[in-house]
């Protein structure tokens, strides 16, 4: 029994000296927080290895002013929203689902891949609608500049997609980045933007319906398709303002 318990003294002291090391680097993290020096929301982005299995109301206290009320109150708002998320996602992806409606909605769905059918409607207007060209020109930029902005937001905000057990997203998708959607960012922005030349009504529709289309299709929650669609308006109205400055000069 003393030679077993021998043998287990190094185990321990690696044990003890390991939680030393957490001890400290959480002690060093905290303070970062608390100083400004890092925030919270980077923190729980990145999950440094002393972060992983910290708890998310005690780096929430280390920041400035921050007591267990409000990190109480912020987290149960979180959870109420991730709540109401799920619940209008899981009633998209029940309702609606004839084989029919299921096939019409992935074949639409697939033209908003890389803001394809954006990018047609506007290039097609660049070359048959002379009086209005600018406006499709504007658009093109628009969808561009949306695409990469979404870029950016998703990796900023590196939201994983949804996942259902009892309800798998019907279509494969490039990465697992949710947030924001990118259907839906450029489907506003070429709303937005082309709504100058294009028929409203149909456009609008057809943005809706392929905003829609991904949380229908399980590969986004709706607040995702929110996300995109309020980046692709501010997008599209800032490119119409910028085309308007360089217009009166």
């Amino acid at each position: 029994m003393l030679s077993n318990a021998v043998e287990d003294q190094p185990q321990q002291l690696r044990a003890l000296g390991k939680a030393n090391r957490v001890r400290l680097a959480r002690a060093e993290l905290k303070r970062k927080v608390a100083a400004g020096e890092a925030t919270a929301a980077a923190v729980i982005r990145e999950c440094p290895w002393e972060a992983a299995s910290m708890e998310v109301g005690d780096l929430l206290r280390s920041q400035r002013r921050w007591g267990a009320a409000r990190c109480r109150r912020l987290l149960v708002s979180v959870d109420t929203l991730t709540r109401i998320d799920l619940l209008f996602l899981r009633m998209l992806r029940t309702r609606g689902h004839a084989p029919l409606v299921e096939r019409l909605v992935l074949r639409y769905t697939r033209m908003g891949e890389h803001a394809a059918l954006w990018h047609a409607v506007a290039a097609v207007g660049v070359v048959f609608d002379r009086r209005r060209r600018a406006v499709y020109v504007r658009s093109l930029g628009a969808i561009a500049a949306t695409q990469a902005a979404n870029f950016l937001a998703k990796n900023m905000i590196a939201r994983a997609r949804p996942l259902i057990e009892d309800l798998p997203p019907l279509v494969p998708t490039i990465s697992g980045l949710s947030t924001p959607s990118a259907h839906a960012s450029t489907s506003f922005a070429a709303a937005t933007s082309l709504s100058e030349a294009v028929p409203r009504l149909p456009l609008w529709a057809a943005a809706l319906v392929m905003t829609l289309s991904r949380p229908y299709m399980g590969v986004h929650y709706p607040s995702d398709s929110l996300a995109g669609a309020a980046l692709g308006t501010l997008v599209a109205r800032g490119a119409r303002s910028a085309q308007r400055s360089l217009t009166e000069r």
